[in-house]
This record gives structure tokens, sequence and C-alpha cells, in this order.
């Protein structure tokens, strides 16, 4: 796990070629990916032909009305997603769509959320869960 909040969220960039733009690639990853339901977000997933893995987080308004507090959320999930190096090297695109519930969850238990449910979602053959 990234080390525990010490009151201060680190601000995470990611390089361009990794967000997924909106579009018809966002469109084909919404009706063709593979779902999976978390009581935190909806995780979707599907192979693309690009090389490299492309994310999109989405935080509604629904998640929290300030937009200070869904950027926060979208961070901490960024955050996660910059540790987790196989999912930069393969070339899938994932889509995490935030709920409300989010707001009342820590950062650990957000992170193990996420992990359980990338083993579950994730297509990759090489993870240790699918040997």
């Amino acid at each position: 796990y990234p080390e525990e909040n010490k009151g201060k969220e680190a601000f995470v960039r990611m390089k361009k070629r990794h967000r997924m733009p909106g579009g018809r690639d966002f469109l084909m990853l919404l009706r063709r990916g593979k779902k999976q339901e978390s009581q935190f977000f909806r995780m979707i997933v599907r192979r693309n032909t690009i090389g490299y893995g492309r994310l999109t987080v989405v935080a509604s308004r629904a998640v929290a009305r300030r937009a200070v507090q869904r950027n926060r959320l979208r961070r901490r999930v960024l955050e996660w997603v910059r540790t987790r190096t196989d999912f930069v090297r393969e070339p899938y695109d994932l889509l995490i769509i935030l709920k409300k519930e989010v707001r009342a969850a820590s950062r650990r238990k957000l992170y193990e959320e996420l992990s359980k449910q990338w083993i579950r979602t994730s297509p990759l053959s090489s993870h240790p869960s699918r040997q």
C-alpha cells in the first residue's frame, strides 16, 4: 500500500497517453468491457489495441457536491493505479466510476477493494490468482 495519509495527499499526474479520452473508445469500453461492481465503485476493463494501459476515473456530482472533494477521490484512485506497474504495461482500458459510498471509505479500505476488484476483473494472464 502507498504510505498512509499524513495530512496531505500527493498530487499524481499520469502521462497524457495513459489518460483515456472520451469518444469512440470510451463508448466501446462502456458497451463491451468486463464489468465488476463494488460497494465503492464500478470497474470496467477492456483490452485495447494501442499497446499500453489507459485510465478514466469518473466522480459525478452525486458522489460529492464540491469539485475539491471529487478531485481528492480521483487522486486516491490515481495513486493506486500509479503503484500498479502491471496496469501501465498491459494494453487495457480501465474505467472506474466512483459511488457516493467511497466518501466514507478509508484509503486502506479503498485500495484493498480496488486490488480485489482488479484481480477479479483483470484479464491479465500473468496475475498470480490466474495461474
